[in-house]
């Protein structure tokens, strides 16, 4: 089948930035990296690999490479092209493929094949349905070390600024869209998910003008350092 190489990054500007910037703050030599739902890998991969390459380390990608059940145009995309040889072309054209370490399977399988403390640091951006982002947090918050960093994307806001109970009629929608605000829809599994399990220990990037940072807009990444006796049992 033929590549998908036509297909943009899912993937701002603004979220690469922030990727980046919390890489670096856990970074040491030989740092680990987890991308849980990598997909096309000409996105969050490549930020990933290029600060993981910076100091001899690897990021290992976990996706089935066949689409989100619930997103038809990745179902669409996966009949027709081979995904993950796209992945693996965008890494290799990238010159990263010798830190790239794939696992070609479902998020929650391949937790069990990790040792708890793996990581310095473990990027959710998989499966955005309220259940499967509580299971990604749930399972993989173990496999960071003390100090690492858990972060995911596609949260675009607080619970309130949407409310509740909208959040919780469209949790398995993938993204719904929304006029007026500062991006161009939700994704209301994520909110939620993020909010229940990492709550106000969650800092979400959506909220924070990158100018003071030095660069441009904002980004729907969120992150936390997990290890808190609070978090501990948030995600048990």
């Amino acid at each position: 089948m033929k590549l998908a190489t036509h297909v943009a990054p899912r993937i701002t500007d603004q979220d690469r930035f922030v990727l980046r910037k919390l890489a670096r703050e856990v970074a040491r030599p030989g740092m680990r990296i987890a991308e849980v739902g990598s997909f096309l890998g000409n996105g969050s991969t490549l930020a990933l690999l290029e600060v993981a390459a910076e100091f001899g380390g690897e990021v290992v990608c976990i996706d089935t490479w066949r689409g989100s059940t619930n997103v038809q145009w990745h179902l669409d995309l996966a009949r027709d092209h081979d995904l993950f040889a796209t992945f693996r072309h965008h890494v290799g054209e990238a010159g990263f493929s010798s830190q790239c370490k794939p696992m070609v399977m479902e998020s929650l399988v391949a937790a069990q094949f990790v040792a708890d403390g793996a990581f310095d640091l473990v990027f959710i951006d998989g499966d955005h349905s309220y259940e499967a982002v509580k299971a990604d947090v749930a399972a993989w918050t173990p496999k960071l070390r003390d100090g690492g960093i858990l972060c995911g994307h596609d949260c675009e806001g607080e619970v309130g600024e949407f409310g509740r109970e909208t959040l919780r009629a469209n949790v398995d929608q993938d993204f719904v869209q929304i006029e007026g605000f500062r991006f161009a829809g939700y994704h209301p599994g994520c909110i939620l998910a993020v909010d229940e399990t990492v709550g106000e220990a969650a800092r979400l990037w959506s909220l924070t003008d990158l100018a003071e940072l030095g660069f441009t807009g904002r980004s729907t990444i969120w992150s936390t350092t997990p290890h808190t006796a609070e978090q501990a049992a948030r995600v048990a």
